[in-house]
């Protein structure tokens, strides 16, 4: 049993709840006292202070702030290391109930134990040990911390006053202010069992959060990644911060990616829309779309903390895999290959059609959504976890960057695109019209294009993906020219494939050497690449096909690595299927001032292509590192700024042409 505390009135609480100036001392009994036990005084201890010093870690980064890891805190504060501060400081009274009451666990708190343990690490630091009587007789625990500092008064976390610090000078109160939050960095629990959603932490301004290492400039995939409206950085959490439970994550995960919202407003009000879709399909813990672990609120700012990932699809392409024949194209590759399209549009069909396990008031008819922004940069590439350095360690492929998605009724799955967010240009649908309305089906298109390229990428390497991004450049109709999949004809108000995507499926039903890619390319072309979004496959079609074409494969390696299917005699049809399209008046202007045949051209636009930017997608978003811009006259390229690759044509006259040639040698640009 523990010894009773025991205060006499005028050095403990008085009537009023005040406390006496000196820190309170307990009585005790002479073996309690300094020098009585088996300390060396020729020897004296070392002040824990230096000790828990020794152990605060950096946290990495720009940042200088360091924090005590909750391991270390637990090492550190034990039985005979907090006694023999005690008699260290030569403390008055009952050590051992002082010990026994600055370790003991109480009723746990919101998940907290009721030490004392970071209060005293504190006091430790601040050279105040004495004060942690008066922290005891108060009844105040670590799950209390941190206090508010505010209206002249400090305050427990939950609410009430804490008055041993009105009699602490006002320096005291500051130093403890900004030093408690280096004791109470916060662990995250990273829930992945199906029916769970994610934690959400509110952290205090002070807090030092336990990231130990951020990425260097000087790594791959570790730049800090800056978009529009967030930014996206590559750290790794201390071991003893964080816990997850299922077996999603492996145990030896060290990095996650922080995605920090740069819209305080956002962070301010209620849920973002891409935490919402996330809300709505955590708990479905599908492999092929990427796991929000938890957000957290810190310094006015909304964070989410995603699965680092090794690239994305566009870097699997072009860094990871760009050879033609590495890896081998053979039927573990094909295998691999067919798995992830059947797993991507899985993914895709729970997006589109989600039934919420637990849904909230208002969303048991908000059920179909749309991702809006499919493209390679938002497709996460994982290695596998289990040998990442095996040559058939493809890894996963999974679906991020939420950030566009939405959830309707079914009455409303058609929403205004102005509504859906930015939506890539080389992967738009032909019927997006930021006035006007998209439904699902968009996405398709979006998806469609995907595929084609990965088959590309499969029949020619990463040199073919790009060699089809220039030839739909230059078989666009547009002044500035676009590789998108599509043209727009004004004369007929409609839309049609573009030619060279036509070409391009021919090229692979001439030249492809498994029935597979036969059958995907003939798929793709006549059930998801059409201009009209009504004929479109929907995702369970997909679905069903790709399932099909699966359990192919894994019937016969000849399926995926021999040709017997014929290729069928057809002809080029790009531009001549063309589809009625009704677009807005701002759509058409839009299409009219950068029409080849348009006589209103009069200003250079400048549209990126998706393979014009060095890209990466850490948690989702699509960062730029360098900037695209050329000026040409007519086809004849005047010259690229910053000397990259020319990819624009506009027309100039010549006294134009002579003074941005003029520019150019002056560097200027």
């Amino acid at each position: 049993m523990d010894v009773p505390l025991s205060f006499s009135t005028p050095r403990g609480l008085d009537m009023s709840g005040s406390v006496a100036a000196e820190p309170v001392e307990m009585e005790g009994t002479e073996d309690d006292q300094p020098g009585s036990g088996s300390q060396n005084e020729r020897d004296p201890p070392v002040p824990l202070d230096q000790s828990i010093r020794g152990f605060m870690v950096n946290v990495g980064g720009e940042d200088n702030s360091k924090f005590l890891p909750a391991s270390e805190l637990e090492e550190l504060i034990t039985a005979k290391n907090v006694s023999r501060e005690l008699h260290r400081i030569q403390l008055s009274g009952d050590i051992q109930t002082v010990t026994t009451k600055v370790l003991e666990e109480g009723p746990a708190v919101n998940g907290e134990s009721a030490t004392r343990k970071k209060i005293f690490a504190l006091l430790c630091l601040m050279d105040k040990v004495r004060w942690i009587v008066n922290f005891i007789q108060e009844g105040i625990y670590d799950f209390e911390l941190p206090f508010r500092f505010e209206n002249g008064g400090i305050y427990r976390k939950f609410g009430a006053r804490i008055f041993l610090f009105d009699e602490w000078k006002h320096h005291d109160h500051f130093t403890f202010e900004h030093m408690q939050g280096q004791v109470i960095a916060p662990y995250f629990k990273f829930n992945l069992i199906t029916g769970d959603t994610y934690s959400q932490y509110s952290l205090h301004k002070d807090v030092v959060l336990p990231f130990i290492e951020e990425a260097t400039e000087q790594s791959v995939y570790g730049d800090r990644l800056i978009g529009g409206t967030s930014e996206v950085r590559k750290v790794r959490i201390h071991s003893a911060h964080y816990e997850h439970t299922g077996s999603a994550i492996p145990q030896t995960m060290a990095y996650f990616a922080i995605k920090m919202i740069h819209n305080m407003e956002a962070a301010e009000g209620p849920p973002t829309r891409e935490m919402d879709a996330y809300r709505r399909l955590n708990p479905k813990q599908h492999p092929h779309i990427v796991r929000l672990l938890a957000s957290y609120h810190h310094k006015r700012r909304r964070h989410l903390i995603f699965p680092w990932a090794d690239g994305n699809l566009f870097h699997f392409w072009r860094v990871g895999y760009p050879e033609r024949n590495s890896p081998s194209r053979g039927s573990a590759l094909a295998k691999w290959l067919i798995g992830q399209f059947l797993g991507l549009s899985q993914a895709l069909v729970c997006i589109h059609d989600l039934t919420s396990e637990n849904p909230s008031p208002g969303d048991y008819n908000k059920k179909h959504g749309r991702h809006g922004d499919l493209k390679p940069e938002n497709i996460l590439w994982f290695r596998s976890p289990s040998n990442p350095n095996s040559t058939e360690s493809w890894g996963t492929l999974q679906i991020s960057d939420l950030g566009s998605t939405e959830f309707h009724d079914t009455i409303s799955q058609n929403v205004r695109a102005s509504k859906v967010g930015h939506h890539p240009e080389t992967y738009k649908a032909p019927e997006f019209d930021k006035m006007q309305e998209v439904s699902p089906k968009a996405d398709i298109w979006s998806f469609g294009c995907v595929l084609l390229e990965f088959i590309v990428w499969f029949a020619s390497g990463y040199q073919g993906v790009e060699d089809f991004s220039t030839a739909r450049k230059d078989d666009s109709n547009l002044l500035v020219p676009g590789d998108h999949f599509y043209d727009y004809h004004k004369a007929d108000q409609a839309v049609s494939v573009k030619k060279s995507v036509s070409d391009q499926f021919q090229s692979i039903h001439d030249l492809a050497t498994s029935d597979l890619i036969v059958d995907l390319a003939a798929f793709i072309e006549s059930r998801i690449l059409l201009a009209d979004p009504s004929e479109r496959a929907t995702c369970q079609e997909i679905e069903t096909r790709f399932a099909r074409l699966q359990r192919l494969c894994n019937a016969s390696d000849d399926y995926c690595t021999r040709r017997t299917i014929r290729p069928p005699v057809r002809s080029s049809t790009g531009g001549s299927n063309k589809v009625p399209v009704s677009l807005s008046a701002e759509q058409l202007a839009a299409y009219d001032e950068n029409l080849r045949d348009s006589a209103s051209h009069r200003a250079l636009s400048i549209t990126p292509s998706a393979y014009e930017n060095d890209m990466i997608s850490a948690s989702g978003g699509t960062f730029s590192t360098h900037s695209t811009q050329q000026i040409v006259e007519k086809d004849k390229v005047v010259g690229p700024l910053r000397g990259e690759r020319p990819t624009l044509r506009a027309r100039f006259p010549e006294r134009m042409r002579r003074i941005i040639e003029s520019c150019f040698k002056a560097d200027i640009f």
